[in-house]
């Protein structure tokens, strides 16, 4: 489990997806919340659907401390838009910044903007 983040941040996109409404009115659960499942999958070593060259590279990330990523495709009632915009959350964490092993930031994103 992965516990040493400097601070978990959005991109200005994923910020204002989740203030649009979704497509569908009949959401169990909303977008906040689903964007904080898969911030805690990404802290619980849950990559999501990444390959599975990135998923090997994640694991050896661990041990090296090099960067992590975790790609989260959006349930189908939580989307916006019809062009496919908000189909995945890309999720980044940052390589080790000092001798204790701590972490840069996590940031959330759309894969078009990074």
């Amino acid at each position: 489990m992965i516990s040493n983040i400097s601070q978990a941040v959005m991109t200005q996109g994923i910020h204002e997806w989740m203030q649009r409404e979704p497509k569908s009115h009949t959401v169990s659960y909303g977008k906040s919340p689903f964007v904080q499942y898969c911030m805690g999958a990404m802290l619980a070593n849950d990559w999501g659907k990444v390959c599975e060259d990135d998923a090997e590279a994640n694991n050896d990330a661990l041990k090296s401390g090099a960067r992590l990523m975790g790609v989260y495709p959006v349930p189908d009632h939580l989307k916006t838009d019809g062009g496919g915009i908000d189909d995945t959350l890309w999720i980044f964490i940052e390589a080790v910044q000092d001798e204790e092993g701590n972490r840069g930031p996590m940031t959330v994103l759309f894969p078009q903007e990074y």
